[in-house]
């Protein structure tokens, strides 16, 4: 009886948005804040949200190997003029030119989130989502969907925010 509860609660908290109460800004929260982790052959990942306002969040994110950083990019997450949640991301400061839809976002201890947007050639999908297994660990995805083979994934762990030169 219990695991057939946690599997309905589970699946009440994470179906898509048509289905569920419309999002806010407020349900991204557990993106706010610093972040740090590795990528490619001993670089680091830094990425940084602010804590969601009614209408905005924005993030940045920085790629660095040693003191140089190799690639950056902006984010503007808002609420757009249909009232829907959309990341926009800005590679190297350059307006993508789709704005990713949140289209699916899980409530629960471990929440996540799913942005899509099906014309871009890649990612067609961001995902943030917390590690059910380490809940301070925030594990950011692009991929080109559900199954797709064609992805990149980097975890982080909070971290301080520096302010320092």
């Amino acid at each position: 009886m219990r695991s057939s509860l946690a599997v309905l609660l589970a699946t009440a908290l994470s179906v898509p948005l048509s289905a569920q109460t419309p999002p806010s800004l407020a349900d991204l929260a557990f993106m706010s804040g610093c972040w740090e982790g590795g990528f490619g052959g001993g670089g680091i990942i830094e990425e940084r949200y602010t804590p969601p306002s009614e209408n905005v969040m924005l993030g940045t994110t920085r790629y660095l190997r040693g003191a140089r950083a190799v690639q950056f990019e902006l984010t503007a997450i808002r609420i757009d003029a249909e009232g829907a949640v959309t990341l926009r991301p800005y590679p190297g400061g350059e307006a993508s030119p789709h704005a990713f839809r949140l289209t699916s976002v899980d409530r629960s201890d471990t929440p996540s989130a799913v942005f899509e947007a099906p014309d871009n050639d890649f990612p067609k999908r961001i995902v943030y989502r917390r590690d059910p297994a380490d809940p301070a660990t925030l594990i950011a995805r692009i991929d080109n969907g559900e199954g797709s083979q064609e992805a990149q994934e980097w975890r982080m762990t909070a971290a301080p925010c520096r302010s320092d030169p």
